[in-house]
């Protein structure tokens, strides 16, 4: 049984350096895999001084986003025979314990495809860690800059019930699959940049029979540096997440069309008004 790491970089080496020795210092985690996704800033020589026989760092061919940098990671562990593989930010902060626990989850439970923990900030606040599948309306009124800032009150979490806990999403941070359900799955959608990506990934899990849960009894940190609670007045990336939003409610949900051209439209709304902010 091999256990596998893998984190994504993009122009953060001092933080795959801390993701390497938290990990090198895990006897259970026999190969950490550092996907530089296409930096271009010097990145990935950096990180190739860190190679050893436990730890890999490779290149990707382009920056494809998330779940293809994540998915050129998969490919060499599935090459490495891994059974368990983590997928961790370069910024969150894990133990042993976590990492054991995980694992012992997956190993009892069969039927489980991916595991996570609660997630904590860097000043001990917590965060959320576990949703429920986003519905068309929310996503809709969640393409408005105005909505998010002035009406937006997240109802789609769950609240903390036993050790562990059967959910639909987990933070895409840090969670740990079974490799065999992750390939059964098909990985990471790819034609997904940014966002929405746990949200598929749960949806393609669970339709081959795998469900996804929460440990409620350990946690992870996640060294966030953007402010939580406050709207992005950045239109590319809100119209980036509102994308990804309008793809998943297409390609997972099927939406009609209506519904489609509908979403299109307040997409471009939530676009317009974030540049008038700026």
């Amino acid at each position: 049984m091999a256990i596998t790491l893998i984190t994504l970089n993009y122009k953060d080496v001092e933080g795959c350096k801390k993701i390497c020795e938290q990990a090198q210092g895990i006897d259970i985690i026999d190969n950490i895999i550092i996907v530089d996704n296409m930096s271009n800033d010097g990145s990935y020589e950096k990180l190739c001084d860190l190679k050893n026989n436990k730890i890999r760092v490779v290149q990707s061919k382009k920056n494809g986003g998330y779940s293809y940098g994540y998915n050129y990671g998969l490919k060499i562990a599935k090459e490495l025979s891994t059974e368990y593989v983590f997928i961790c930010n370069s910024d969150v902060l894990f133990d042993k314990v976590l990492i054991k626990k995980c694992i012992e989850f997956l190993q009892k439970n069969d039927k489980c495809g991916a595991v996570s923990a609660r997630q904590f900030g860097i000043l001990g606040e917590e965060c959320v860690s576990a949703w429920k599948f986003p519905k068309y309306i929310e996503d809709l009124k969640f393409c408005s800059w105005i909505y998010k800032k002035y009406f937006f009150q997240s109802n789609n979490t769950y609240k903390m019930i036993g050790k562990y806990q059967k959910v639909d999403a987990v933070s895409g941070c840090f969670t740990c699959f079974r490799m065999s359900a992750l390939i059964e799955a098909g990985m990471y959608d790819e034609k997904v940049f940014l966002y929405n990506e746990e949200n598929i990934i749960s949806k393609r899990l669970q339709k081959i029979g795998f469900d996804t849960y929460r440990l409620n009894d350990c946690s992870y940190i996640h060294n966030h540096k953007r402010k939580r609670g406050v709207p992005d007045a950045n239109y590319k990336k809100i119209l980036q997440v509102a994308r990804s939003g309008y793809y998943y409610h297409t390609q997972y949900n099927n939406i009609s069309m209506i519904k489609k051209s509908i979403f299109w439209i307040y997409m471009h709304i939530g676009v317009f008004e974030t540049y008038m902010v700026n």
